[in-house]
């Protein structure tokens, strides 16, 4: 069986839950509780999950995915890294958890470095509204409030607590649509 590397940014403002997505998805790290809750910190700066996806059927062709998930802080402060990050990057997961103002702007400026810039295809992005536990105003969100940037791109919204399966399968087609595309690409 074919092996294909992947990696993959995890992106958004801080406080979104994205190390609790990175652990849900490479089946790393702590689960959550049945009240919704575990102790976790903020990721500083950066931390790299490695896992595999095996047997993923990709245009007839069975492929395991080998995936480096860069789980990246959100805080403006590891801005210099950026540069880092967004090289050989094969695909750029959004992750937000409260639609404002401030989480737009800062999901503009991501999509702008890593989507824009160099030149990646909305076949390779994802967007997760992801819904914190125990906070009601995540629920009234819709994913569709979003900016028009954004619209294009595929969105689930999900909270971990109570379906993370959602969240796996959601992942695999994600990553199963993200080497059809690499492959395609590389047949152009």
């Amino acid at each position: 069986m074919k092996k294909q590397k992947l990696k993959i940014l995890l992106i958004g403002p801080c406080g979104t839950g994205k190390t609790s997505i990175a652990n849900t998805l490479s089946d790393n790290g702590p689960k959550w509780k049945a009240d919704g809750s575990f102790k976790l910190g903020p990721t500083k700066a950066l931390r790299i999950v490695e896992f595999d996806y095996p047997d993923l059927n990709v245009n007839n062709e069975h492929i395991t995915a080998e995936i480096e998930l860069w789980d990246t802080s959100g805080d403006d402060q590891y801005k210099l890294t950026w540069p880092a990050l967004r090289h050989e990057t094969h695909g750029v997961i959004f992750v937000y958890s409260r639609n404002s103002t401030e989480t737009n702007r800062k999901l503009e400026i991501f999509y702008n470095y890593f989507v824009t810039q160099p030149k990646l295809s909305a076949r390779q992005c994802f967007v997760i509204n992801h819904i914190l536990p125990n906070n009601e105003s995540d629920i009234e969100m819709d994913i569709v409030k979003l900016s028009p940037t954004f619209a294009k791109l595929s969105q689930i919204k999900v909270n971990l607590s109570e379906n993370s399966l959602k969240l796996k399968n959601d992942f695999r087609v994600y990553v199963t649509s993200l080497l059809s595309t690499l492959k395609n690409h590389r047949k152009e």
